[in-house]
């Protein structure tokens, strides 16, 4: 692949993963997990039922959060584009995320 295409970009970024997974997946190459720990505000990562990007050990990343709220949501009948797929069931979990902190200090 040329150096400027989106293919030479797509493996540059993400690694495919064909083991231990059922349909075969991609990851990220870098992922954001050791930054967890650095979270100020409460966050909640979604992900949809038939995402290819989740990862296995997502929730344990999520555990080491220690300062603030950190949750799970996965959203059902829905792929990556979570929000398209699914819009009312992710509208509905972003809702009541954000209604349990209305008067957090960083938001």
């Amino acid at each position: 692949a040329a150096k400027g295409s989106g293919e030479y970009a797509f493996y540059t970024i993400f690694v495919p993963v064909f083991h231990n997974v059922q349909h075969g997946a991609i990851y990220p190459r870098h992922a954001l997990a050791h930054r967890l720990p650095d979270l100020r505000v409460p966050a909640m990562v979604m992900f949809g039922q038939s995402d290819w990007m989740y990862h296995p050990d997502v929730p344990a990343a999520l555990s080491r959060v220690k300062n603030v709220e950190c949750s799970l949501a996965s959203v059902p009948n829905a792929g990556h584009y979570l929000t398209l797929d699914n819009t009312a069931h992710f509208t509905s979990l972003l809702t009541q995320h954000l209604q349990r902190f209305p008067s957090h200090p960083n938001l």
